[in-house]
């Protein structure tokens, strides 16, 4: 797992793809087995198509909406899972430029936060704006950045990781 996302920081899709894959298919026959591994192949193909010709784009992110129905059949009462598969399929939606099925995507993601109990996770809402990020939506991810830089002032660790994507974005 660390060693594909070391991959993936490095641009080298392919081997942290197959790395995800290898991982998934061991999680699968795990007591210890969930959605984050399927995720987290889901956003590094479309990482990878983001940064592929059209036509590879297009069979990548095919695969990745095609895994995302499998997460949320196999996960369809977790709206945590919810939210973060409509992240993922948000971008996906961006590489193949559907800028209206884009923006509708977060807003349901955006809803779907707010209306869950534990509103005050802030990994959920960072996720929410690196979605925003990854659809070139800078101006709502930093009114989100600046809303979690506000209320977690004294949380070192979210502000580093606030500087970290803002730094990105810059």
């Amino acid at each position: 797992h660390h060693l594909a996302q070391h991959c993936e920081r490095n641009n080298n899709f392919e081997k942290a793809v197959e790395i995800y894959k290898q991982a998934q298919n061991i999680a699968k026959n795990s007591i210890h087995y969930g959605p984050d591994n399927g995720l987290e192949l889901a956003k590094c193909i479309t990482s990878f198509a983001a940064h592929s010709d059209e036509d590879l784009a297009k069979k990548l992110t095919l695969e990745v909406l095609s895994s995302l129905e499998n997460i949320m059949t196999e996960f369809k009462n977790d709206q945590r899972v919810d939210v973060k598969v409509k992240l993922v399929e948000a971008r996906v939606h961006h590489i193949l430029k559907d800028e209206e099925k884009t923006q509708s995507i977060l807003e349901a993601a955006d809803k779907l936060i707010k209306s869950m109990s534990d509103i005050s996770d802030p990994a959920m809402v960072m996720e929410l704006a690196k979605a925003y990020v990854n659809t070139d939506n800078i101006a709502k991810a930093k009114t989100i950045l600046q809303e979690l830089g506000e209320k977690y002032a004294d949380d070192e660790k979210m502000l580093a990781e606030i500087k970290k994507i803002v730094a990105n974005i810059e």
